[in-house]
């Protein structure tokens, strides 16, 4: 606790004190305004994203990622020809998959960001 002049009547006033007892001046806020108080200005804003979000998000590009290339290319892998899927409906579906995670990934980030 430290003792400071009430900008107001010069008197000592605690600087824990809400106003000044003499006056009634809100010393709490004058005490707060003063220039060589960090204010507002000096805050900053940290992005707070867990990891595991990153990597969902990171996952969810790799599967559009490969969807479109799949479907760009057009032939069927070994895996998909020996399980009889058609090749061309592999890669829309993969992408198509990616998308939505990557979609509620963000609103995820978005509803949980601290």
């Amino acid at each position: 606790m430290a003792l400071i002049k009430c900008p107001e009547c010069r008197k000592s006033v605690s600087d824990r004190a809400a106003a000044c007892p003499e006056c009634g001046y809100p010393i709490t806020i004058a005490h707060a305004k003063k220039p060589d108080a960090p204010g507002l200005d000096d805050v900053q804003t940290v992005e707070q994203t867990s990891k595991r979000l990153k990597l969902i998000t990171l996952v969810a590009m790799f599967l559009m990622l490969v969807g479109l290339l799949i479907t760009m290319q057009g032939c069927p892998s070994a895996m998909e020809a020996d399980a009889g899927i058609e090749g061309s409906r592999v890669g829309p579906v993969m992408a198509f998959i990616g998308l939505l995670i990557y979609i509620v990934n963000k609103i995820r980030i978005w509803w949980y960001h601290k």
